[in-house]
């Protein structure tokens, strides 16, 4: 296919210009400012009005531009041979006949890079309601801006009437192919069908994928949480909170694959893998005759979202196999059902831990001994990440919570 478009070396751009070294430095110097207010209406120290504003920036690191060096990424692929055998005899490893290449996949870097920020107001109100217990109610509201993301700049969909033959359309995209038939006689033409997913189209032949790290992802938090503290008082103390959150954005890392297939574009923004909706949480301690402390915490939160995805691999317009990951599920019919990406819930988990602690003195030193379990009813939350229902069998991506755990320590203080 190569000699076939005159390009000898895939890596010579078009005019016959080669990729060349560039030098560009990354920069870091951003003016943060911030600002906090506190007042207190009554002046007696019982209640209080807070208020905070803040741009926070990150770095430009290293990884992120060390792609563009390479070395560049080659898919070609061959049959399965069962035997180990070629036609004449000799071993093949089973590397059977040839199917199809694809020039390199490279990375390249945005060279208006900027660097990541993050701006948060929080706004809150807290007051004593009783001798040594207060009650506080907190805004948090975040927003990350210019986050780091790799994008695929060389392939495009199109939507109906730019179809390329009959204007088939999927989740309103063009879906003309995708699947390659084969025909076992060779004088008969092969055959490009629809597969139930938007075609690809390549803009430069010279590459297969072409992904540039830029500013293109954005990240949304808020919460508010109320807050109850119980200061050391007739020889016990307790902190409880809850949290209502939601956490929305296109992806969770720079190297995210939301940004590998262009016909994600429309459908990568959801909730994170770290969205929750509420989160309580309960700690308690006691101190005791004889120089005893004992203690312990109760954590509820509600299910982390998961995606259901299809993991497939496709024909672009001149036939080079792209490997896709698009959000949704088939029905039964074999259609595909798009979706958000996180479009579904785990169960609710909870934790309880307990701890005792024993002072006492060891010579001339302080010394204390404790005793800890954590995740004292052994439950074993199964934690869904993603799920592929694109093969007849189900393949998931889960994390089981680590079961009963104990841990017990000696502290010495000189």
């Amino acid at each position: 296919r190569l000699a076939s478009i005159g390009v000898n070396d895939p890596l010579v751009l078009e005019g016959g210009r080669p990729r060349q070294r560039e030098a560009f430095s990354i920069t870091n110097n951003n003016l943060a400012p911030r600002l906090s207010l506190s007042w207190d209406p009554r002046s007696d120290g019982k209640a209080k009005a807070f208020a905070s504003w803040g741009r926070f920036y990150g770095n430009l690191f290293l990884q992120a531009v060390v792609g563009e060096q390479g070395p560049d990424l080659l898919s070609p692929y061959y049959e399965f041979d069962e035997d180990g055998v070629n036609a004449v005899g000799l071993p093949d490893h089973q590397v059977g006949n040839f199917i199809s290449s694809s020039p390199p996949s490279a990375t390249q870097v945005d060279r208006g890079l900027k660097t990541p920020f993050t701006d948060e107001l929080t706004i809150g109100w807290e007051q004593e309601i009783a001798p040594e217990l207060s009650l506080s109610l907190t805004h948090v509201r975040r927003a990350y801006r210019m986050q780091l993301q790799d994008i695929d700049v060389n392939h495009t969909v199109r939507r109906p009437p730019r179809c390329e033959r009959t204007g088939t359309a999927s989740r309103g995209f063009c879906d003309d192919f995708g699947v390659t038939l084969v025909p076992i006689d060779p004088s008969v033409q092969y055959q490009r069908n629809p597969d139930g997913y938007p075609d690809l189209y390549i803009e430069n032949l010279d590459f297969n994928q072409v992904f540039r790290v830029g500013n293109y992802n954005y990240q949304e938090y808020a919460s508010y949480e109320l807050h109850l503290v119980r200061r050391l008082r007739r020889k016990w103390q307790l902190d409880a909170s809850y949290v209502y959150s939601k956490a929305t954005g296109q992806a969770e890392s720079f190297l995210s694959e939301s940004g590998n297939d262009p016909a994600l574009t429309e459908l990568k923004t959801g909730y994170l893998s770290y969205d929750q909706r509420h989160v309580a949480k309960f700690h308690a301690v006691a101190y005791l005759p004889g120089d005893w402390q004992l203690g312990g915490s109760v954590n509820w939160s509600s299910g982390l979202p998961f995606s259901f995805v299809n993991r497939v691999q496709t024909h672009d317009n001149v036939e080079f196999i792209q490997t896709r990951r698009l959000f949704g599920s088939r029905d039964p019919y074999g259609n595909f059902l798009a979706e958000n990406r996180n479009d579904h819930r785990n169960h609710p988990a909870y934790e309880l831990s307990v701890r005792a602690r024993k002072s006492f003195v060891l010579g001339r030193a302080a010394a204390g001994a404790f005793f800890e379990v954590y995740n004292l009813l052994n439950t074993d939350d199964l934690r869904l990440i993603e799920i592929d229902n694109h093969a007849e069998d189900l393949e998931s991506d889960e994390i089981r919570q680590f079961g009963r755990r104990f841990q017990m320590g000696l502290q010495i203080q000189f």
